[in-house]
């Protein structure tokens, strides 16, 4: 078997690890031939490319570290994007990834050749251009690369105008400037932080429809601080020895064990919004909106949990919220929460970041006039005149596959004939799918397996690249069984040990309830989605599982093996427990470092809210759904949710 792979970003090394490393599980298969395809000198994709100073990841190192090589403990849990780029290249050395690699060579074409497909590619420093065959494709040329400019009358009246794909210092903003950012996303965030610590004049930061503020771990609250619990002013949501939110969660009847009829209900998703989206929130730090989030509330289509994008980076937050927050202000409610409950804030200084509408256009002046939309933001800065020496697209990206080439097939082929005299077989004319039509598990499309897109999908809460190496795992699994009838699967299910028919109503319950005119409308559930292609590749650990690894572990190195599986997020490592990719290390990754994230549930909301609350919350609906199922079983009615796809075809069949 010969697989191309297009991208050296996290999700294009992942791929290739498994693809390059697949005959060491499974018995009876060849080594595949497999080549990586990059148009930088260097591996890291978007991490190495677009950048800046202070870079750090949102998603902790517990989350985003691939399954088998794991950060140290005495690693920040937030790496800093420098240290991943190291990490990046440790995972290379670590599976001798490199001889594989094509660096510094562009892919010009992808083009359909027989049952294959043929890459032509050329060096990026010029050269000729080569062809190679292979039997497989892996896209994971990434979200980040051809940046998305709006369209705003009069911008080029502004001095200095670039897209955030081009910042990497403090120093593009100048001294004593106006500096207007556009867009809500981490990005824009994390460079309006610098903006506002750096010695501009002011900063703006301008949005479309509100955003969602989601902390990186569980904040420092001070507890009945009347009574003399108040610690001094700081950063509360700076890393600390709390707990990251993206593994924070106990998922055993969230996500693993629970009742299709409560997944495919909506119950969970409300649960989620009004507890952690409005509740919590409020109890912690005195806003309905988000986590210590103060303005910029969203439209109302997207200010839900199942709709919502949360925003991780929250250094610019206290500079945002210094206009409105007002804790311990207000109603007599909020008054006795603020008794109860505090969260600190830092001191800004008497800076500020203005937040307001979007631009609807640059006057002849250079004055930037902004949407009236009525919001309290806009309503503060109306009358403000606002005139930007600066103004930083972080707008975002678009996705776009030059190289998925449409050739005229069927005229390629009556050339042919012309010049041989003899038909050729007949062309395969299918266009190439998109991530947005790749209808198996969002990975690859029904009608066309061989053509793989790892890594476009984006989880509102977790990260990027876990959820690449478990697409990659899901993938390379069904390549072998296609290409490689005497390979023997470990660990599926079933007379033939193949991968079970892959289900199109399995895969509502993982998406989130994007608008389709949304921008970015792929976006998922981390957990739930893991655990779907965990299932799918019967990696996913039952009770008996653990208990017989606690066993032939001894008390002392798997005593805590289940709890670590039931209370904390599906991390990748609990899939190497067993099944096709089942890895000796897995078990000491659970024991060791999945039991330090519990003991740092050590807060009232780690403990009860993360954890306690959810487990009695889910386990007793679970219970229902499970004694509703089974009454109904002995009549001979099969129960099932209320999801009834308009869309699924041949449901029943098998997706490989």
């Amino acid at each position: 078997m010969r697989v191309a792979v297009v991208g050296a970003g996290p999700g294009g090394l992942a791929t290739l690890k498994y693809l390059a490393t697949a005959h060491q599980f499974f018995p009876g298969m060849k080594p595949i031939d497999v080549r990586l395809f990059e148009a930088e000198e260097k591996i890291g994709g978007t991490f190495r490319y677009r950048t800046y100073e202070e870079g750090e990841l949102v998603s902790s190192k517990f989350l985003t570290c691939f399954s088998d090589l794991r950060a140290s403990i005495g690693e920040p849990q937030f790496m800093k994007v420098s240290r991943y780029l190291e990490y990046l290249e440790e995972y290379c050395n670590r599976f001798d990834l490199f001889r594989h690699m094509h660096l510094s060579t562009r892919v010009v074409s992808i083009t359909r050749q027989g049952k294959g497909h043929v890459v032509r590619y050329q060096p990026t420093a010029g050269g000729d251009e080569e062809d190679w065959s292979c039997d497989a494709v892996a896209i994971c040329s990434g979200l980040h690369v051809k940046p998305e400019l709006p369209t705003i009358p009069g911008l080029d009246k502004v001095p200095v105008v670039f897209h955030s794909s081009e910042f990497k210092t403090r120093e593009q903003f100048g001294k004593d400037k106006t500096v207007v950012i556009l867009g809500v996303g981490e990005t824009s965030m994390d460079i309006s932080y610098l903006a506002v610590t750096a010695p501009t004049k002011r900063v703006v930061v301008c949005h479309r429809s509100g955003w969602s503020n989601a902390p990186k771990f569980l904040p420092e609250t001070d507890f009945l601080p009347f009574l003399g619990n108040k610690s001094p002013t700081r950063d509360p949501f700076k890393d600390s020895t709390g707990i990251p939110i993206d593994c924070a969660y106990g998922t055993i009847f969230d996500t693993a064990y629970v009742h299709p009829i409560l997944r495919d209900s909506m119950f969970q998703w409300h649960f989620h919004n009004y507890v952690f989206g409005g509740s919590l929130p409020w109890v912690m730090t005195g806003t309905f909106l988000a986590w210590d989030q103060w303005v910029g509330r969203p439209q109302h289509a997207n200010h839900h949990a199942a709709r919502a994008i949360f925003n991780k980076s929250n250094r610019a937050m206290p500079y945002i919220n210094a206009p409105f927050r007002r804790v311990g202000q207000g109603p007599l409610s909020e008054r006795i929460r603020a008794k109860i409950f505090n969260t600190p804030c830092i001191d800004t200084a008497g800076r500020v970041i203005d937040v307001t509408s979007w631009p609807t256009h640059v006057d002849e002046t250079g004055r930037m006039h902004f949407l009236a939309n009525g919001s309290p933001e806009y309503e503060r800065m109306k009358d403000d005149v606002v005139r930007p020496d600066v103004v930083i697209l972080a707008t975002g990206y678009r996705k776009e596959f030059p190289f998925l080439t449409e050739q005229d097939l069927v005229a390629a082929a009556a050339a042919e004939k012309n010049k041989t005299g003899t038909s050729p077989p007949a062309p395969d004319t299918r266009p190439y799918a998109r991530p947005d039509t790749a209808n198996v598990r969002h990975i690859w499309a029904r009608d066309d397996p061989t053509v793989a897109f790892i890594g476009f999908l984006r989880p509102t809460v977790g990260a990027i690249p876990p959820v690449a190496e478990m697409q990659a795992m899901l993938w390379v699994v069904n390549m072998v069984q296609r290409f490689e009838p005497t390979a023997t699967i470990p660990g599926l299910v079933g007379k033939n040990r193949q991968l079970p028919a892959l289900r199109a109503r399995d895969q509502w319950h993982y998406m989130l309830l994007r608008d389709p005119k949304d921008r970015v409308r792929d976006v998922i559930d981390h957990d739930s989605y893991v655990y779907q292609l965990a299932c799918d590749m019967d990696c996913a650990p039952s009770i008996t599982d653990l208990l017989r690894i606690s066993w032939q572990r001894g008390w002392k190195r798997g005593w805590n093996i289940l709890p670590c599986w039931a209370l904390v997020s599906q991390i990748n490592s609990k899939f190497r427990l067993r099944g096709p990719w089942a890895w000796d290390g897995a078990a000491d990754v659970v024991h060791g470092e999945l039991w330090t994230i519990i003991e740092r549930k050590g807060s009232v909301v780690g403990i009860f809210l993360q954890t306690a609350f959810p487990f009695v919350v889910f386990g007793f609906l679970n219970l229902l759904c499970w004694i509703y199922a089974t009454v109904l079983g002995i009549f001979g009615i099969e129960a099932v949710g209320p999801y009834t796809p308009a869309d699924e075809v041949d449901d029943d069949k098998e997706s490989r």
